[in-house]
């Protein structure tokens, strides 16, 4: 049966929809984080996960044409990557917040919404390589990484939390705060 394209793009919308409403929380080191390569929109430069070697990264995936992913990277920027900066991490540890666009068409596009959030640290994972690595199903995408014993030629590095949509600014930081040297992560 062939079904008239607006009904289809309806159709996978909804489905989007679902399975970012659903959502996804794992944690663990499955991924080969090793592999994990941003490029620096500033530079150009290829960035390692170990240039952040000690520290904690969340990740925030995302794309302008992504409905639900304007209001998640606000909230993100606003009320956790502000928070780390102004307050720290309750055990000293850095926390590094990187927005990570996945969308390479439209250039502009990208830029607009980027400085109509107020994204301050961006990274290209244009090819969506990284997002294919952690198991993404869906934008927004949100993972907390653990380099707090990770070791400079990338190993050590752990998946603390990993959830397709915005669960909330407070489960973030509940994960976040409970990373530290002392812990070793949450998974």
């Amino acid at each position: 049966m062939n079904f008239p394209t607006h009904f289809q793009r309806g159709v996978r919308s909804w489905i989007f929809g679902a399975l970012i409403a659903l959502g996804t929380t794992a944690t663990g080191s499955a991924a080969d984080l090793e592999a994990v390569r941003f490029t620096d929109r500033t530079t150009g430069e290829i960035q390692k996960l170990d240039t952040w070697a000690g520290e904690i990264v969340v990740l925030d995936f995302f794309a302008y044409w992504c409905a639900p992913c304007r209001p998640a990277s606000e909230k993100i920027e606003q009320e956790l990557a502000r928070h780390y900066i102004e307050n720290g991490h309750p055990l000293g540890t850095e926390v590094t917040v990187l927005a990570v666009n996945v969308e390479s068409a439209r250039p502009a596009r990208t830029e607009k919404f980027i400085e109509s959030v107020g994204l301050s640290h961006v990274v290209d994972d244009e090819k969506g390589a990284v997002l294919d690595l952690l198991g993404a199903r869906g934008l927004p995408f949100l993972v907390v990484l653990d380099g707090t014993r990770a070791e400079a030629d990338g190993s050590g590095w752990k998946i603390a939390y990993r959830h397709n949509g915005l669960e909330s600014i407070a489960k973030l930081r509940e994960v976040v705060n409970g990373i530290g040297p002392q812990t070793g992560g949450q998974g």
